[in-house]
Parts: structure tokens; C-alpha cells; sequence
């Protein structure tokens, strides 16, 4: 079997005391000239980014501009919002279509297969609680 290189080793963490161990990492959600820091999962098991719309309004963006749709999951159906924006993850840009939902209220997002996935090859040990990373070399935006 071979074995896969990874230059990133990340302990899992907690927001909150009391909370389980999670492979969470810090992102910056960039849309036009505004920034927010925030805190993300790395979610195998997501098509989509998506984070609250709690943080698109601190964005400043119009979810009015955009189309709704469905995003099905685990726990059913969600209206959700997608909006292209870029994430920066590790140091690493990149463009990505996140789903805002209203239905989303959790204060961390989910990174999703569709983009987070594709910047990075990753890795989960849970045993020992870490999240191993590896930027594709692909360039980012």
C-alpha cells in the first residue's frame, strides 16, 4: 500500500468546552472587499461548503440576489443559498460556491467535497484525533 505525504498535521479542537474533539480548522471567507474569520469542519461526507446565513449578513452579502435551492442531506432537505466567494484555508486560496441556509445554525461551517476536497488531499486519524493536509498542486484563485 502506498503512503501518502501529507506537510500538514492539525489536532483536532473544540469551540466550545465540553464539546467533542473535531477536525475544525480556521478559515477566511472573503466576498468583494469584505473578509470574516470563522471556523469550519472538514466534512468527508459534504457535497457543498455551507456555512449560516448569519455569516453571509456579516459578509454584507444579498441573498436576495440569489436562487435558492434544495441541498439534501443525512437529516433531510434545507433551502440553501449558494454564493461563488473565495475561502482561505492553511494558507491556501481558493474559489468556492458556498451554500448559505437559514436552516444552518451551528457557529461552525462544513468544507465540502466540491471545492475544499479539491485544493487539498486529506486525511482523518481519529484515533489520535488529527487531520492531515496536503495542497494539490494545482494553483489556487
Amino acid at each position: 500500500m502506498p503512503t501518502l505525504p501529507f506537510r500538514l498535521a492539525i489536532p483536532y479542537r473544540r469551540i466550545y468546552s465540553g464539546e467533542p474533539l473535531r477536525p475544525l480548522l480556521r478559515v477566511r471567507l472573503e466576498y468583494g472587499n469584505t473578509s470574516l474569520d470563522a471556523y469550519a469542519l472538514v466534512d468527508s461526507g459534504a457535497d457543498r461548503t455551507t456555512f449560516s446565513t448569519r455569516h453571509a449578513a456579516a459578509l454584507g452579502v444579498d441573498l436576495s440576489a440569489a436562487s435558492p435551492t434544495r441541498a439534501r442531506g443525512v437529516g433531510g432537505s434545507d433551502v440553501v443559498f449558494p454564493v461563488d466567494l473565495v475561502v482561505t484555508a492553511q494558507g491556501v486560496r481558493f474559489a468556492a460556491q458556498l451554500n448559505f441556509s437559514p436552516q444552518w445554525t451551528t457557529a461552525f461551517g462544513l468544507l465540502g467535497r466540491a471545492d475544499f476536497f479539491r485544493a487539498f488531499r486529506v486525511a482523518f486519524d481519529e484515533p489520535d484525533e488529527m487531520l492531515y493536509l496536503d495542497r494539490f498542486d494545482e494553483p489556487g484563485t
